[in-house]
């Protein structure tokens, strides 16, 4: 009787009080004001950081621009949607942020001197969209 009170006593102090501070990405986008639905989306295209799981392509960033209204938006919002570029170009009167997709990899590397092909988003140098485009390197 002892032993089954001890068990029930361990399971019962295991349960999530409510107060859990480990929170999910869906719910740390909720609080950011990232739409519930695009969390999955915003997800899968950090999480293909290379482009090399196919998952990322233009039409889901457009998406991701749409749902998330970044017309008006500066480049932090857009490192907190679209996660940390894979590279940076800085220009005398712009940066640009470019991301990877459909890219030719081996083991989750992209193999050297292969196309790439990429998004690029064009701010002026206080940070403010400008526009994007896509390109083949």
């Amino acid at each position: 009787m002892a032993i089954n009170l001890i068990v029930i006593f361990i399971l019962y102090s295991c349960q999530p009080d409510g107060n859990n501070k480990n929170h999910s990405k869906q719910e740390v986008f909720e609080e950011k004001g990232v739409a519930r639905t695009d969390s999955i989306e915003i997800s899968r295209w950090q999480n293909d950081s290379l482009g090399c799981k196919h998952i990322r392509n233009p039409e889901l960033f457009d998406k991701l621009f749409i749902d998330n209204k970044m017309s008006s938006e500066n480049a932090n919002k857009f490192l907190e949607i679209y996660g940390k570029p894979n590279k940076i170009e800085k220009y005398s009167d712009r940066l640009v942020h470019v991301y990877y997709y459909n890219s030719v990899c081996f083991n989750d590397k992209l193999i050297v001197n292969s196309d790439k092909s990429s998004v690029r988003i064009n701010f002026n140098l206080q940070g403010k969209y400008l526009e994007k485009d896509t390109r083949v390197e």
